[in-house]
């Protein structure tokens, strides 16, 4: 019974590689969306920024076209002042001229404010680029390697699979059929360690006589409140092993 036992141990050591596989798996498709995720902000805070700039540049196109109407005005105007003959028309002109000027003066302090802005947002975007093209190849170079580790891996729970066949052919069908139905119960661990009188798998005290018929190994026993079958592990001069 103790091969059986010790048999039943490695097919569990198995499904529990192939339980943190699917795990591992998981937590490695999250780092990949997280840092997918990552990207697509950044991606869309640079366009936000570019949309930005265009807006500044936009207004400076407008800034500039006023700026030119202005300029024209105060220069027909001051053509005009030629052709005037009385003084309330020249005085008239030169208050309009100031007029313009005042609006020339405005647009040129909102133009170069502008500028400013338009300056900022370079900076900003270039910035942006900067981190995300930085980004960019953390990503690929984390793909790269998560794509090789769980790649690794895989091929060895494959090859671990194959194992598991060959050892429960070698498993009576009640005994697995018992640890199936356990393991299904149990969260995947249909067996628990049983070491100096307590059951490993829920920590609970194993009344003696029971761990003694555990020790001796001549018949499957379970754990009388976790009810996990119960197994010893032995050092290979076939004494218990405390460790």
């Amino acid at each position: 019974m103790r091969n059986q036992l010790e048999l039943l141990f490695k097919v569990q050591t198995i499904d529990t590689n192939i339980i943190n596989s699917e795990k591992l798996q998981a937590k490695y498709h999250d780092e990949i969306a997280k840092l997918e995720e990552k990207i697509r902000g950044e991606e869309d805070q640079c366009k936000k920024e570019q949309e930005r700039l265009e807006e500044l540049e936009k207004e400076h196109r407008n800034l500039e076209r006023s700026l030119n109407t202005l300029e024209d005005q105060k220069k027909k105007i001051e053509d005009k002042l030629l052709a005037i003959k009385t003084n309330k028309e020249y005085h008239a002109a030169l208050q309009e001229i100031e007029t313009v000027k005042e609006s020339l003066k405005k647009k040129e302090d909102e133009t170069i404010t502008n500028l400013d802005k338009i300056d900022s947002e370079k900076t900003i975007i270039k910035k942006l680029e900067v981190d995300l093209k930085e980004s960019k190849s953390e990503y690929e170079e984390k793909k790269r390697q998560i794509e090789e580790e769980l790649k690794n891996h895989l091929d060895d729970i494959e090859k671990q699979k194959e194992k598991r066949v060959l050892l429960v052919e070698e498993i009576d069908a009640d005994i697995f059929s018992d640890y199936k139905r356990i393991q299904k119960v149990r969260h995947g661990y249909a067996l628990a360690i049983a070491t100096d009188e307590q059951c490993m798998g829920c920590s609970m005290k194993i009344p003696p006589q029971i761990y003694n018929e555990v020790v001796f190994a001549e018949k499957i026993k379970t754990c009388p409140h976790c009810n996990r079958i119960l197994y010893v592990q032995y050092e290979t001069d076939g004494k218990e092993n405390k460790a």
